[in-house]
């Protein structure tokens, strides 16, 4: 007599006197749906774990051998309002009466999109609105993680250049790294010529993007990132020392060669003139 299990039903077999008899099952794994029935043990008058075979029995009476079933439900986890399928635990098979630990990945980020989870729905979770609860196996249930759009990351960042960025006014370290609306418009700068040390300065030379001025206004859309570029630059000054026309004094680029000249006689008279002889200071 199988007992626990709805998919089981009586069995009766006559043995003669004296010999002996086993009880076996062709099934140890019994599906009702999301339900199934798992053979633990024998019972009544056999024992044993295997399924295949009970302990001997021999015939000297009646006897009844229970099939006992272990009883086990589905639980499945699902997820709506996103289009990234979020980390989640606890989905499987699990002992009818027990207590099941659940969770969903919260906050869930999607290329810079974040969403939040809202609630579980579809089963009788222990706490709906808490993305790490529980649920009571007292049959087979779905369990839904409903999440909603919460915004986007925005990140205003400089290559090469100062450590400040200003948006909406306000000036931050660079990276700046905030979370706004989606489809929220913000006012985004940074300083064009930036003087960091005497006769060193950088210069801004365009966003990342295309966009060539240090001011602009973006659309936020998904989680974002922009860089202004900067080149750094250093200044020449050529003093002629009173004589000559001298050339080449200016900001230069770091890394590329200045040329610099000046008159190799200057100021010349009748009876004197100034000859270069050659260059003082930085080269």
């Amino acid at each position: 007599t199988p007992s626990n299990s709805s998919a089981a039903s009586d069995v009766y077999k006559r043995q003669d006197e004296g010999s002996t008899a086993y009880a076996c099952l062709s099934d140890s794994l019994i599906y009702d749906g999301e339900t199934r029935y798992i053979f633990d043990h024998w019972g009544g008058d056999a024992t044993g774990t295997s399924s295949s075979t009970s302990s001997p029995l021999t015939m000297s009476n009646t006897y009844t051998v229970v099939a006992n079933w272990l009883t086990q439900h589905r639980l499945t986890l699902t997820y709506s309002g996103t289009s990234v399928a979020p980390t989640m635990t606890g989905a499987g098979w699990h002992d009818e009466g027990t207590v099941v630990d659940i969770s969903t990945e919260n906050p869930l980020w999607d290329s810079g999109i974040r969403y939040d989870f809202e609630t579980w729905s579809g089963a009788p979770v222990t706490e709906p609105t808490s993305a790490a609860t529980n649920i009571t196996m007292d049959a087979p249930y779905t369990a839904e993680a409903q999440y909603s759009l919460a915004g986007a990351q925005l990140i205003v960042q400089t290559n090469g250049g100062p450590d400040s960025v200003r948006v909406d006014g306000d000036w931050y370290l660079s990276p700046c790294t905030l979370f706004v609306s989606i489809g929220s418009i913000h006012a985004l700068f940074v300083d064009s010529l930036y003087e960091f040390a005497a006769e060193s300065r950088y210069r801004f030379i365009g966003w990342e993007d295309g966009h060539t001025f240090a001011s602009r206004n973006v659309i936020v859309t998904t989680g974002t990132t922009y860089t202004a570029n900067f080149i750094t630059e250093y200044h020449i000054t050529v003093d002629a020392n009173g004589h000559g026309t001298p050339s080449g004094e200016g900001w230069y680029q770091e890394g590329t060669s200045a040329i610099i000249e000046i008159d190799s006689v200057a100021d010349a008279t009748p009876r004197e003139r100034w000859s270069f002889v050659g260059w003082i200071g930085a080269m």
